[in-house]
């Protein structure tokens, strides 16, 4: 990246440095030559690489962002990243006004974002598909009425925390798939946890992103992924996915994304019906965990943040190969031991184990910086293979006895 030059030996802070996310915009920047300062809650992916040009800071919680704020003043840093919306919110809200530059979309589009029935309610406005969806609260009366009044009898549906703020991963703390009458209780305990929750018409479809860099809703640095795989049988993170711009999924992204003049890193999740019709999910406001997958098809992300954010460069760049597959092999060997059985799982595994990462790619692996997979990869697919096979040998003692 030429332009680079202009800012000689520059310091970025990459914060939430734990998340493979922020492994992966380390090894961006450092490749391209900045001095990257990485700042965690705790040990993990980003705090494990080795590039010379990286230095690790483990941050306490209870004043994470000044900590961040004034790692980023000591070594003069010019910008900082950060994954978490609540990490982008909070540095927005405390850096000074000629501190370093928060790589994020602003304050309002943030907070429009975190909120799913603000984002739908836009996405309507401006002729999208969105879901049938109900806006449960915790303060209203008839709330279970107005769900039946709308969707009757029909199953299966989904409820969604209107924000996943503070909420764990995963089925049971940010969704709920209801099948029947008897899954009310766990509804109400949803909405009392989360005080909104969005009861929702079940989506048949594949999961697919849009996702890039944006500026004022134009397009600079955007690609488009499928999933092939998800973290759960009823939805979740992608575990394997292929590079890949759907059409529909494209053109609504950048009818969304223009209508709210986004400007920064963002994912727009839609699913895409057996009939071609993409409908719109939410948008993720920061870096994304396929995040790898673009930097692999020819996408750079983060140096292209870099560069319209701290270099003022905001024309269009790059293009993404499509057809590239990759996967999180530590999430995508629990995906398959809990979503298949008998000689699926067994061959499933077995083609996982033997084309990772040589044929298909590890988010995490990389053959000049292998320390964060082999620190944290490694253990968990031990954990999970170990605890597999106890679970067999367990059943097969149970039938003997």
């Amino acid at each position: 990246m030429r332009e680079l030059a202009r800012v000689p030996k520059a310091t970025v802070v990459v914060a939430d440095a734990e998340l493979h996310t922020g492994l992966l915009i380390i090894r961006s920047l450092a490749r391209a030559g900045l001095r990257v300062v990485a700042v965690a809650h705790r040990e993990g992916f980003g705090t494990f690489s080795r590039w010379p040009c990286v230095r690790r800071i483990v941050a306490p919680d209870c004043d994470y962002t000044r900590t961040i704020l004034e790692i980023a003043a000591d070594n003069c840093a010019v910008a900082i990243f950060a994954h978490f919306e609540t990490t982008l919110l909070s540095l927005h809200e405390q850096r000074a006004y000629a501190g370093p530059i928060v790589i994020s979309p602003g304050t309002e589009q943030l907070q429009t974002a975190m909120n799913k029935s603000k984002v739908l309610a836009r996405a309507a406005e401006v002729g999208l598909r969105v879901p049938k969806t109900v806006v449960l609260s915790r303060d209203e009366r008839d709330r279970w009425a107005r769900m039946n009044a709308t969707f009757g009898d029909r199953r299966p549906l989904i409820a969604k925390s209107d924000t996943e703020v503070g909420a764990a991963p995963g089925p049971g703390s940010r969704y709920l798939v209801l099948r029947r009458s008897g899954d009310r209780g766990a509804l109400e305990e949803l909405v009392e946890r989360s005080g909104s929750v969005l009861v929702q018409e079940y989506v048949i479809g594949r999961g697919v992103g849009i996702a890039g860099l944006f500026w004022e809703g134009k397009p600079l640095c955007v690609g488009g992924h499928v999933r092939l795989r998800e973290s759960h049988a009823t939805g979740g993170a992608s575990t394997y996915c292929q590079s890949r711009i759907i059409p529909a999924a494209w053109d609504a992204s950048m009818v969304l994304m223009k209508s709210l003049l986004w400007t920064g890193q963002g994912m727009v999740e839609f699913k895409v019906t057996p009939e071609g019709e993409a409908v719109l999910m939410e948008i993720n406001p920061r870096f994304w965990g396929s995040l790898p997958l673009y930097i692999d098809s020819g996408l750079d992300v983060p140096l292209a943040a870099y560069g319209a954010f701290v270099l003022g460069n905001t024309e269009p760049r790059g293009k993404m190969r499509e057809g590239r597959r990759m996967r999180m092999l530590a999430n995508d060997i629990p995906a398959v031991l809990t979503q298949t059985k008998g000689a699926v799982r067994i061959a499933k595994l077995f083609g996982i184990l033997a084309s990772t990462p040589w044929i298909v790619g590890d988010y995490v692996f990389s053959w000049s910086d292998p320390a964060p997979f082999v620190r944290t990869i490694i253990p968990d697919i031990a954990h999970w293979l170990r605890g597999w096979w106890s679970m067999g040998r367990r059943r097969q003692t149970s039938r003997k006895v």
